[in-house]
């Protein structure tokens, strides 16, 4: 009985914890056997208005790759307003930073024009910024205060009709 118990424990409290998870995404190239993993801290979410770091990690089939040089980051918002992104490499790894200025869906974009021993790149990924500048507060859950009140109330109820009628309720109880 008691592993039982012990087992809905556990299970409920998994299933009760929030968390939060990292997400990866992975971005494969049409014309090329180039894939791109994508990460945006922070939990893949970014907040507008806030800085981003932003990790691109390009994988192709030779073992020896090395990234071209000529490579361009770009960030473009729902208005095609396109906003070229600096960044630094670590061996086939892209980081950056980017302030994402406000809530919408963004395209970053990763492209070459290719060069020996890569062929051109074309990557995009569309990544929605849904917190931070521009948000609206959330909505009060007023139905769930309403029933956690009415419940209380109903409670006390109970309990002072249990009070008031306590003799009466004796007479029904069997020791």
């Amino acid at each position: 009985m008691k592993i039982v118990i012990l087992a809905i424990l556990v299970v409920s409290t998994a299933l009760l914890s929030g968390s939060i998870v990292n997400a990866h995404v992975v971005v494969m190239d049409k014309n090329s056997d180039t894939t791109l993993l994508v990460h945006v801290t922070p939990a893949d979410d970014p907040i507008a208005g806030e800085k981003s770091n932003i990790y691109l990690d390009i994988k192709t089939r030779e073992a020896n790759s090395y990234l071209p040089s000529n490579l361009l980051l770009a960030i473009a918002d729902e208005s095609q307003a396109i906003n070229i992104v600096p960044f630094k490499i670590f061996g086939t790894t892209i980081t950056a930073e980017y302030t994402f200025p406000a809530q919408g869906l963004y395209t970053i974009s990763l492209k070459s024009q290719g060069g020996i021993p890569m062929q051109p790149i074309e990557l995009e990924y569309s990544l929605r910024v849904s917190r931070g500048i521009g948000s609206e507060p959330p909505e009060k859950n007023t139905w769930g205060s309403s029933l956690i009140t009415v419940g209380f109330i109903g409670f006390a109820i109970l309990a002072i009709l249990a009070v008031n009628n306590r003799r009466e309720l004796s007479r029904f109880s069997r020791y």
